[in-house]
């Protein structure tokens, strides 16, 4: 044999190991994430992180309940006085009917203070059986082995054809790809944890904008709060939905694709996704009205 044939040989069957390796682990961080995903964004915040939780519920309780319950007596004054001057100080209307309306919004905002953590969490607690039942629906079909397969056979078809060139350029190819997916991988959770963090954030001061509901004009803040409660909530299904489009896209690859179409393919459609779960907060929210 030609000792330039044994060289060619050598270089291309290392470079085809090397792209094959990469190929056979090109998701596997990607497929880690998505098949947890169902169960990073179903879990409700007192489940999440315990101490986290309990730190958000002190500071809940023990500085913002304070802070609220000095906001419901500023509000409560306010809606009074706004009773009596479109009543034109008592001269129109029925006084008693107005003063027990005046004590109906005055326990309600009372029993929303002292209970705005149950409130906060039973929402979350909705969005978490949604999100759990749309992720039940979904099991066993979000799997990205089947397009990892479907590259490794497109891979094979081509290996026995290749120069030294084009198993260097595809080798190249592949572990740029993989660092991508592994960095999207990344993505994905930041954008897991980002929203619990967020949540919690909102729950620390559920108290000061729940103070606000006892009157019609202060109670768009707490209008606005809950609405944004809900986005948070249900952001979690719009994630399982952008996850199950994405496994769907993925699984279009077929053997008769060039590989480097595909590979490139793969990491557009991935990088879509990411930028849709950046976006899903958002979307959820406009919905919401928030």
């Amino acid at each position: 044999m030609n000792p330039l044939d044994w060289i060619e040989d050598f270089f291309i069957n290392m470079f085809n190991g090397a792209s094959e390796s990469n190929l056979s682990s090109l998701m596997t961080t990607m497929n880690d994430r998505v098949q947890n995903v169902t169960t990073d964004v179903s879990t409700s915040p007192d489940a999440w992180n315990t101490s986290i939780f309990t730190i958000i519920q002190t500071i809940s309780d023990d500085v913002m309940v304070p802070i609220a319950a000095i906001i419901v007596t500023l509000v409560m004054c306010y809606e009074i006085i706004q009773m009596i001057i479109d009543k034109n100080n008592f001269s129109d209307g029925d006084e008693t009917a107005m003063f027990f309306k005046w004590i109906f919004k005055a326990v309600v905002s009372i029993y929303f203070v002292t209970h705005c953590f149950d409130i906060t969490m039973a929402i979350f607690d909705v969005g978490c059986h949604v999100v759990e039942e749309a992720g039940n629906l979904l099991t066993g079909t979000i799997d990205l082995t089947t397009t990892q397969d479907s590259l490794l056979s497109i891979f094979d078809s081509e290996k026995d054809n290749l120069t030294v060139s084009q198993a260097f350029t595809i080798m190249i190819e592949t572990t740029i790809i993989r660092l991508l997916f592994n960095v999207m991988a990344i993505i994905v959770t930041c954008v897991c944890y980002y929203r619990m963090i967020t949540i919690y954030l909102y729950v620390s001061v559920s108290p000061v904008t729940f103070a606000t509901l006892g009157n019609r004009e202060m109670g768009q803040l707490g209008k606005h709060y809950i609405k944004s409660l809900l986005g948070l909530a249900f952001q979690g299904f719009f994630i399982i939905v952008c996850f199950a489009i994405y496994v769907s896209m993925m699984g279009s690859f077929s053997p008769s694709t060039d590989l480097s179409t595909a590979l490139w393919g793969a990491v557009g459609i991935t990088v879509v996704l990411c930028a849709t779960l950046l976006s899903s907060g958002r979307i959820s929210e406009s919905i919401f009205g928030a």
